[in-house]
């Protein structure tokens, strides 16, 4: 499901972006996208619940 334009933060070189948001398999996080400054794929939405990004953690994991 489309969520519309997400401001995306990279974890790994901290740059914010925005890019269309997808939902991640009937979840309520959205999928990661590719950093434009790094190509790094550890990137989540800028606002995020300290539980969130634990989650995202272990979606960067299966991902790999």
């Amino acid at each position: 499901m489309l969520k519309g334009y997400v401001t995306f933060l990279c974890d790994d070189c901290g740059h914010q972006f925005e890019e269309i948001g997808l939902v991640w398999k009937d979840t309520s996080l959205v999928t990661p996208v590719k950093c434009k400054k790094c190509g790094s794929m550890h990137t989540c939405p800028k606002i995020t619940s300290w539980l969130d990004r634990m989650r995202y953690t272990v979606l960067w994991k299966q991902m790999e």
